[in-house]
């Protein structure tokens, strides 16, 4: 076992490297590069101040939140100096639990002035899971909400204080002004201790670029374009530049005119997606984000037609719920100009139906918490491309397919390496190395099995870890096009082989 393979995730932290010839590539290729975030919006609010960055609907309040860019600026250096004030400096862990609000991103922003490592944790992870995140990672702060998804996990932290001697604080956002629920005995507020420093404002001191700066935990479900086993736990390290490449890549990324879009996702700002989505595509690309902080379909159509969002990020899950609200209350969407499904490829029916009552562009995007870009649909291909296929690479992204033992003719395990590739993956428990970008030439295994589409791309077979033996894996017998037809979804596990490439599914 190598030096780097017994690292704590704290000395993986500032140990792990990207691979150099692959470093050198990205650079040339303008999708890495030597400034950062901080950089971005220093500048976006000395040159355009007053155009929006964020628009955060507020479903429990009823309310949109608008920030400017200078807004933005203005409030992350606050939460910045709080922070600081707290003791937080560079290298230190801020882990964040906190809902798809504006506080979220401004947090975010501001530990990437400070330099801090922030630690991603979605709102609905448990006690249990959440102490293990904490004790792994070493975090010096937790900032979390009052109550997320139904719990208060506010409340369920308290008794964690003792258990984790690298926690200095638990930093509580809402409180009586969201909720009615003070802050814990122990806690502090968000608002007095972080958002309302009087304390100068810190200078910038980023971490280099190529140094993980985010760490999230990927929790497996078993299908496609999910992280390591079922049940297991990942947590994942990106770096500013693989985070830059993410909203940076030239694939479906402007508008008919030349220009980047205004856009929405329907993820939780802790996952990797979100976070990229909602907080740094504005400051790279000079265009608003759109976010709802509670996941109701009518809530987030309403959002996409006051504001004609130009593009929606989605799992297919979520566009059935979109276009079974848009088929019983149609809103105004003409200001859509792409759908993109982040999820399982569409059947038939359900690519047809999104197409006719969302917007005519849909894309089949393939991604993962570690490389968020891959293989993808192109908008103009017809139904019939989208069917049960992934399509092909994207500028600047490379498939690697290698035979799988036991498995079916034509049937291979699909490796990716991209600019947008994570740095290192560690097991989620016990802080211990999984993979590492140099020490593999940045290929990442990704666990799905694919065969050819019949038209140059590829088609989800299933997991590699899901097999019961040749030719046959478990599969969740929920099917997208029960859900867009409106039917009950099957809750239950089944055993199918292996689809033919040459059927639709």
């Amino acid at each position: 076992m190598t030096a780097l393979q017994e690292a704590t995730v704290r000395e993986l932290l500032t140990t792990v490297r990207p691979d150099a010839g692959a470093a050198t590539s990205y650079r040339a290729s303008g999708l890495w590069r030597d400034t950062t975030f901080t950089d971005d919006l220093r500048r976006l609010a000395r040159e355009i101040p007053h155009a929006v960055a964020l628009v955060n609907r507020r479903g429990r309040h009823g309310r949109d939140d608008v920030l400017t860019f200078q807004q933005l600026a203005d409030r992350t250096g606050r939460i910045a100096a709080g922070l600081r004030a707290l003791g937080v400096r560079r290298g230190d862990v801020v882990a964040v639990q906190l809902p798809c609000w504006w506080e979220t991103a401004a947090l975010t922003l501001a530990c990437d002035r400070l330099g801090a490592v922030i630690a991603l944790l979605m709102p609905d992870t448990g006690p249990r899971e959440l102490e293990q995140a904490l004790a792994v990672t070493g975090a010096h702060v937790l900032v979390l909400a009052d109550v997320a998804e139904g719990v208060r996990n506010a409340e369920a932290t308290a008794s964690m204080a003792g258990r984790l001697p690298a926690l200095r604080h638990r930093v509580v956002l809402g409180g009586t002004v969201a909720s009615g629920v003070a802050v814990p005995a122990g806690a502090l507020d968000f608002t007095t201790s972080l958002l309302r420093c009087t304390d100068p404002l810190p200078d910038p001191t980023p971490l280099h670029p190529d140094a993980v700066c985010l760490v999230a935990f990927a929790f497996a479900s078993g299908t496609p374009g999910t992280s390591g086993t079922p049940g297991t736990a990942t947590g994942v390290m990106h770096t500013s530049n693989t985070l830059h490449a993410a909203v940076a890549a030239p694939a479906h990324h402007e508008g008919g005119e030349g220009r980047a879009v205004s856009q929405a996702v329907a993820s939780s700002p802790s996952h990797v997606l979100g976070h990229a989505r909602n907080a740094l595509y504005p400051l790279v690309n000079r265009a608003p984000a759109h976010c709802a902080d509670v996941w109701d379909a009518a809530v987030f159509l309403d959002m996409l037609a006051r504001n004609r969002t130009e593009r929606i990020f989605a799992s297919a899950w979520k566009l059935a719920r979109l276009v079974a609200e848009q088929q019983q209350r149609p809103r105004p969407l003409n200001g859509l100009r792409m759908v993109v499904n982040t999820s399982m490829p569409l059947s038939r029916e359900p690519a047809s139906l999104i197409r006719d009552v969302l917007c005519r562009r849909l894309v089949n995007s393939w991604g993962m918490a570690e490389t968020t870009d891959g293989p993808c649909t192109d908008p103009e291909d017809p139904d019939d491309r989208l069917v049960r296929s992934i399509g092909r690479a994207r500028t600047g992204v490379e498939l690697r397919l290698d035979a799988e033992p036991d498995a079916p003719a034509g049937v291979s395990r699909l490796f990716v390496r991209s600019a947008s590739t994570c740095l290192a993956t560690f097991e989620g428990d016990s802080g211990r190395l999984r993979w590492d970008s140099a020490g593999t030439g940045g290929w990442f295994d990704t666990g799905d099995l694919v065969t050819p589409d019949g038209r140059d791309g590829l088609r989800l077979v299933g997991r590699a870890a899901d097999r019961l033996g040749s030719g046959a894996w478990m599969v969740p017998a929920r099917d997208v096009e029960e859900e867009l037809l409106g039917h009950p979804a099957v809750h239950d596990v089944t055993i199918v082989g292996y689809p033919d490439p040459a059927q639709d599914g």
